[in-house]
Order: C-alpha cells, then sequence, then structure tokens
C-alpha cells in the first residue's frame, strides 16, 4: 500500500534479502532477541532506519537500549495506518537528513514523543515510585547510580 515494497523475515531470523537492502526495517520488541536483531541489522547497515514495534511504551532501560541498538523511532501497537506511514516516512526522511529530530517516536493514540520525553517520563516516575529514594530508582530502572545522576542533571529534575 501507500506505493511501500514491503518484506517480511521470519521472527526468528537476522536474514533480509541482501539485494536490494531495505531503506527501513520495522522489528517487533515481542520477538526473541529484538535487540540483538537490531543490533545485527545495523551492523550490516549502519544507515538502516530501524523503528521498533512494542505492545507497551518501554521502561527506561529498554529505552536505552533501543537507542544504543540503533533503533531511531518507536511504534506502539494499535497504531493506525496513518502513524504507521508516518513513522516510515520520518524514517526514510532521515536518510535525506531532512528530520530535525532523530529520536522522534510515534506512541499510538498518545501522539508523538521523543525518546528523550520517554525518558524523562520514565524517570519522573520512579521516582515517585520509591519516593525519592534514588538508589532504589536506579536498582528498579536497572541502571547505575552515576547513570542516573547524569540523566537527573541532564533533564534538570531536582529531588527533595
Amino acid at each position: 500500500r501507500a506505493g511501500w515494497r514491503v518484506e517480511v523475515a521470519a521472527a526468528d531470523s537476522l536474514t533480509l534479502r541482501a539485494d536490494p537492502t531495505p531503506d527501513a526495517a520495522f522489528v517487533d520488541l515481542a520477538q526473541r532477541d529484538a535487540i540483538e536483531v537490531i543490533r545485527s541489522l545495523r551492523r550490516r547497515d549502519p544507515s538502516l532506519k530501524v523503528v521498533a514495534l512494542s505492545d507497551q511504551p518501554p521502561d527506561l532501560a529498554l529505552a536505552q537500549s533501543l537507542l544504543r541498538a540503533g533503533a531511531r523511532d518507536l511504534l506502539l501497537s494499535g497504531s493506525s495506518e496513518a502513524e504507521v506511514l508516518e513513522a516510515a516516512q520520518r524514517a526514510l526522511a532521515r536518510a535525506d537528513g531532512l528530520s530535525p529530530s532523530p529520536h522522534r517516536c510515534v506512541c499510538g493514540a498518545a501522539g508523538v514523543l521523543t525518546m528523550e520525553a520517554l525518558e524523562r517520563r520514565a524517570l519522573e516516575g520512579a521516582i515517585e515510585a520509591c519516593n525519592g529514594n534514588l538508589t532504589e530508582v536506579a536498582r528498579r530502572l536497572r541502571i547505575g547510580r552515576t547513570t542516573l545522576y547524569r540523566r537527573l542533571h541532564h533533564f534538570e529534575i531536582r529531588v527533595r
């Protein structure tokens, strides 16, 4: 539809036909080793634009893993056809350097969020859930305390 050629690879496969190399890949986070699939695809083609698919917003640790692996968008299940097309167009526009933000994230009916906004929400939610206990926040988010303090400073989040 909409002029796109779509190729589907097996759920547990790291193989896409090598010729032609796809311009963008959508990887379902429900599949086993999805992060490794993203890493493998990006190692094979560093310019490949990867969109992760998920049934729920990721926690901070998963969002960071997705960014490190090379995913640049996240699309929640239940997204409309228009949102899927927008994510594909955004990924392909970035190939031409047209997109102002490399970390945009489509979140179904919730609208468009940046990965940074998602990370900020995860930090604020964890701080509230842990009553400001930063050691517990770091443990629950599965990040080091130094990383936590660095991210708090980045977002200018003050904890009382």
